[in-house]
C-alpha cells in the first residue's frame, strides 16, 4: 500500500478562502476542489515495486517529458482515481504493468489521489487492481476502491466509502 506522512503544514493550508476586498461585506469566497498528490504503482510503465508520486502545486502543475515517459498515463490515472473509468482500449489488463515484463505471475496496481474538496476537506481516493498472467491469457480484477477523509491526526474516526 502507498503511505504518505505529512510533517508540518501542507502547501495548501490556508489557501481555501479568499476575501474579496472590493466587497462592502468582505465575504470569504471558496475556491474549487484541487489536487494535492497522486501516487501510481503498477500502472503501465510505472513499476509495481516502486511508487511514483506526483505533487500538484497552485496555480498550475505542468507535466513534461519525452515520448513514452508516462505523461498520458498520469492523466489517465487521475481520471481512473476520480471516475473509475479505465482508458479506452485497455480491456484485458492493458492499463496495468505487464506481469511478464516484471517476471511475475501477478501484478498488483494502485492509484491513490489525495485532494481537497471544495469545502477544504482533505480527501483520499484509492483504487486497486490486479493482473494475473496465465499460460495464454491474462485476468484483470478490480479490487477495492475507497473514498475516505484523509485526516492523519484522527486514525480512529476514519470515514470510508467503498466505490464500485
Amino acid at each position: 500500500m502507498i503511505e504518505w506522512s505529512d510533517t508540518g503544514k501542507s502547501h495548501c493550508d490556508g489557501c481555501h478562502e479568499y476575501s474579496h476586498n472590493d466587497s462592502e461585506y468582505n465575504i470569504p469566497l471558496l475556491f474549487m476542489a484541487h489536487l494535492d498528490k497522486l501516487a501510481i504503482r503498477g500502472i503501465r510503465s510505472f513499476d509495481d515495486k516502486q511508487i511514483a508520486i506526483v505533487e500538484f502545486f497552485s496555480p498550475v502543475t505542468v507535466i513534461v517529458g519525452h515520448n513514452g515517459s508516462g505523461k498520458t498515463t498520469i492523466i489517465e490515472c487521475l481520471k481512473y482515481a476520480t471516475t473509475g473509468d479505465q482508458p479506452p482500449g485497455t480491456r484485458g489488463g492493458a492499463f496495468i504493468h505487464d506481469p511478464k515484463m516484471a517476471n511475475e505471475k501477478e501484478v498488483k496496481a494502485q492509484v491513490k489521489l489525495r485532494f481537497y474538496a471544495a469545502n477544504g476537506t482533505k480527501m483520499l481516493a484509492v483504487r486497486n487492481l490486479s493482473l494475473t498472467a496465465k499460460k495464454t491469457t491474462m485476468t484483470m480484477k478490480t479490487l477495492e476502491g475507497v473514498l475516505s477523509l484523509a485526516n492523519e491526526s484522527d486514525k480512529t474516526g476514519k470515514v470510508r466509502l467503498i466505490l464500485r
